[in-house]
């Protein structure tokens, strides 16, 4: 099976379309964070996950974002999963996705968190 290319999400919606959600999301619920989950471009191992739009907590950590995201994918136990934020950040597991926030928001508002399989790196 060929390579197909599949836009991420900021390649699917214009800039002002997604500052127009963030604000719409932001006034509907205020206190959360509002986060676009993809798969990282590349994997093979782990699935695309069911919907791109999640909202957190302040309070909520990457351990426990880790864990949403693994029980959205339907993950075993033998199955690895990193995320990245912006594509490029791995953070601490004790980090609270506010700091993560304050830090690594777009432009457009939304926090873009990818998941990849450690084994996509080579091992």
């Amino acid at each position: 099976m060929p390579n197909v290319y599949e836009p991420n999400y900021k390649e699917r919606r214009m800039l002002s379309q997604r500052k127009r959600l963030f604000a719409e999301v932001t006034q509907k619920n205020p206190g959360k964070i509002p986060l676009i989950i993809e798969r990282l471009r590349g994997e093979k191992y782990l699935p695309v996950i069911d919907r791109c739009q999640f909202l957190v907590t302040e309070t909520t950590t990457v351990a426990e974002l880790t864990a949403v995201i693994r029980r959205r994918l339907v993950l075993t136990s033998d199955q690895s999963l990193v995320i990245f934020i912006n594509e490029k950040t791995i953070p601490s597991p004790l980090t609270s996705m506010w700091k993560l926030y304050e830090d690594e928001r777009d432009e457009d508002g939304f926090m873009y968190v990818t998941y990849s399989s450690q084994s996509y790196f080579g091992c």
